[in-house]
């Protein structure tokens, strides 16, 4: 059941724990499995186009170096890395 907590104070913003400035600098980047943290390739794709726009930036990405996998569905791609080039707009 929700609560009050009067006590909290902690709403400013804590940035992102991704290395944004580094992405969007205007290099290709390639971002593995082990840069990931909670999110998967096409979450991290949606937000690192997000903060991208929020810059004033125009984000390519592109999901790559994939396996196929089986599964229960059929084969599917299972990615291992994404490229990200961020461009001036």
């Amino acid at each position: 059941m929700a609560e009050i907590c009067n006590g909290f104070d902690q709403w400013t913003n804590q940035g992102s724990s991704y290395p944004m400035d580094e992405w969007l600098n205007g290099d290709t980047w390639r971002i593995t499995e082990a840069d990931l943290q909670a999110m998967g390739f096409s979450d991290l794709a949606r937000y690192i186009q997000r903060v991208g726009k929020q810059r004033g930036l125009k984000v390519r990405t592109k999901r790559w170096d994939y396996v196929l996998v089986d599964t229960p569905h059929g084969k599917q791609r299972l990615y291992q890395s994404l490229y990200v080039k961020a461009l001036p707009v």
